[in-house]
């Protein structure tokens, strides 16, 4: 019997020393993949780790060893192994998280297929043989379906509908933010048509980090707020623009609101006008290029999010404070005063969005948009949020999509951690006039825009140009 329990410890003591053995091997191998302290520290954590260990394996294995010097050892190794296994788990928790969101290269774009209200047709295999409109502003295959239809093209929006409710058409093709633009100027697209089937198409992104080296250089990140709830990868309108532009070396940051309705030149489409919102209908690469061509600057990074991003982020932060500029009654019925404001998800969401309770509109939006901006920056970056980190990865998994890769990211954290600096966020505004102009996306009806004032658009290349160190500063 002494002889099986002997054993029994011997092999307990084997198993122990593994799991120690295994969880300092892991935790080292994550710190120098994440490569967020010097080098220096680095060295010095694994000098240490490495004489706890060995002391550790000696102490619990060695006969010799007393007893309760062999027990005080146990139980040490113990709390290291849930320590470690902790952060370890953390880590990588941490390293997946980094790997999903710069990892998805492709674009969702949602269709919607139309027949009219009062339709026999039931499901998307009764179109068999019959007529179905698409609209083929850009030429794409996307409108194929899984049964044998007669396809009928439409270079205008209105002449699609129109081709339904006179039934020439039994049906229509047409892409969901598209569908959206055109139920707001009509309302009989909605009260007299139904959805008789989805569907959607993946393609890939052509949007291309521009990469440099961020710890060193000046750099811009373009922030993109799609309209939609749900999947971040959609296509869909951006209502939300804003220019990140990041100093390292002043740790200035200058965010640039572009208002959802300025009338800019769409990159890909020969020239043509429209509001900058619609650009993200043909994807975040169309309006990152756009941008480009109005301010004269290289987009290096971009970030996308969405309504469901907004809400899950805030609420998994524990809440934000954002000053608010003015009191107001956003259109959903929340109420808002003038000063710092402590919000949860939903209400900064509707923060975020309201337009219509300004008299200037999106401009002041945009304003709201950039506190909200200063909030997360400001909660996410203070220790408290150490706390809230598991929580925080979890539910920002699957909420935001970006292209700055993962070295990237880890250098700006480890520039941070080495620095501890706190950092200058100062606003930088586009402005304009309004007017009502024919678009792009909606060519046949003219719709309100903002079209740009050109000496604030000056200024405003002027300002981001400082920050990035290309012209002095009062030139």
């Amino acid at each position: 019997m002494k002889k099986k329990n002997k054993k029994r410890k011997i092999n307990f003591m084997k198993i122990l020393s593994l799991f120690l053995f295994l969880v300092v091997a892991l935790f080292l191998l994550f710190l120098y993949i994440l490569n967020i302290l010097s080098l220096k520290l680095n060295i010095l954590i694994t000098i240490i780790l490495l004489i706890i260990l060995v002391i550790i394996i000696f102490f619990i294995n060695d006969n010799r060893v007393k007893d309760s010097i062999k027990k005080k050892s146990i139980i040490f190794s113990i709390i290291i192994i849930l320590i470690l296994g902790f952060v370890d788990w953390n880590i990588f928790k941490t390293l997946s998280f980094f790997t999903n969101i710069t990892s998805n290269n492709s674009e969702v774009i949602n269709y919607s297929v139309v027949t009219l209200l009062d339709s026999d047709l039931k499901k998307v295999k009764n179109l068999k043989e019959q007529s179905v409109g698409y609209y083929n502003i850009d030429s794409k295959d996307n409108y194929k379906l899984k049964v044998n239809v007669n396809y009928v093209p439409y270079a205008d929006i209105n002449k699609l509908y129109l081709a339904l409710f006179n039934k020439k058409v039994s049906a229509i093709i047409i892409e969901d933010s598209l569908k959206a633009l055109a139920e707001e100027n009509n309302e009989n697209y909605i009260t007299k048509t139904k959805v008789l089937h989805k569907f959607y198409i993946e393609e890939k992104s052509t949007a291309v980090a521009k990469e440099i080296d961020v710890t060193k250089k000046p750099f811009n990140i373009y922030m993109s707020g799609i309209d939609t709830y749900g999947s971040i990868a959609s296509v869909s309108r951006s209502d939300v623009n804003i220019l990140i532009t990041i100093n390292p070396n002043t740790h200035k940051i200058l965010l640039t609101a572009i208002p959802r309705d300025y009338y800019v030149k769409l990159h890909s489409k020969n020239g043509y006008r429209d509001k900058l919102t619609h650009a993200g209908i043909y994807g975040v690469d169309e309006s990152i290029s756009t941008i480009e061509d109005l301010l004269g600057i290289d987009i290096n990074y971009y970030a996308k999010v969405n309504f469901t991003s907004v809400i899950d982020i805030v609420d998994a932060l524990g809440g934000v404070t954002a000053y608010s500029e003015r009191s107001f009654t956003s259109v959903d019925g929340q109420q808002f005063q003038k000063g710092n404001i402590n919000m949860n998800g939903e209400k900064a969401l509707a923060f975020a969005r309201e337009r219509y309770a300004f008299g200037d509109g999106d401009r002041q939006r945009g304003r709201n948009q950039e506190a909200l901006i200063k909030a997360l920056v400001e909660k996410a970056t203070s220790p408290a949020i150490l706390l809230k980190y598991d929580t925080l990865l979890t539910k920002m998994q699957s909420k935001i999509e970006t292209n700055i890769p993962q070295k990237v990211i880890l250098s700006l954290i480890k520039m941070q951690l080495s620095n501890n600096v706190k950092w200058e966020i100062e606003n930088n505004n586009v402005d304009g006039s309004n007017s009502f102009q024919y678009t792009y996306s909606y060519p046949h009806q003219k719709l309100y825009v903002m079209l740009p004032d050109e000496k604030n658009l000056e200024k405003v290349k002027n300002n981001i140009n400082i920050m990035l160190g290309e012209v002095n500063e009062g030139i």
